[in-house]
Parts: C-alpha cells; structure tokens; sequence
C-alpha cells in the first residue's frame, strides 16, 4: 500500500529454482504470491548460449531479470539461501551479479532507498 510519502511497504522475494536443463529466477511479491518479474534461460535472448545451466546462463538470468525488476519499479528484494544449499556456484553468481546490477538485499525497505523516495516496489 502506498503511504503518504508515496512508499510502498510491500516486500518482495527472490525465488530461484535450477533443473537439469534451465535455470528460473523470479520476484514474488510477497503480499499476495504473485510474480512481479521473471526470467529463466527458456527465453530467446539465450538462443545463443551455449548452455543453459551454466554460470555464464546464470548471470545472463540475474540480469535479464534486475531490467524486468526496473521496469516493474522493483530495487530490493529479500532473499534467504535454501536450507542445505551452499552459497557458492549458480546460487552465488545470480545473486552476486544482481547486486553489481544495483538490487539491494534486505528484509525491509532500505534507509537509503527510502531517503531517496524510491519506492522499491513495483505495482
């Protein structure tokens, strides 16, 4: 819901699944489960790649989606590591990549995101 300050206080969540063949990263907002950006290396921008499962293809996700999170007014996310999964690899390279793209990872809206008058959150 918008505030008077024109901020949102709806969160966001960044869900990740990797199969054999594909990887899936998505934005969920967390209010009421619906995705608000998604990106997977089933699109056509990874015609040309090689592999679809491997670190170059993760970070082509990562950023594929932080353009679908701009365009949606979407500047953090929250994000928890899956219990048993270890921080390094595909895991480690979307979430690294979407920080160098400018996403920041937080619970709850960020000071400096607020000072600024972004909202972070999209519709």
């Amino acid at each position: 819901m918008a505030s008077s300050t024109g901020l949102q206080s709806v969160k966001h969540s960044l869900r990740l699944f990797f199969s054999n063949k594909y990887l899936y990263a998505s934005v969920v907002r967390a209010m009421d489960q619906t995705v608000a950006a998604t990106a997977d290396t089933r699109s056509p921008e990874f015609q040309d790649y090689k592999s679809k499962h491997d670190m170059a293809a993760a970070k082509g996700v990562a950023k594929l989606l932080r353009e679908r999170m701009r365009e949606n007014d979407i500047h953090w996310v929250e994000f928890r590591k899956p219990k048993g999964k270890p921080y390094h690899g595909r895991l480690k390279a979307i979430v690294e990549t979407m920080r160098e793209e400018g996403v920041v990872f937080a619970s709850s809206p960020p000071k400096s995101l607020m000072a600024n008058g972004e909202s972070g959150v999209g519709q």
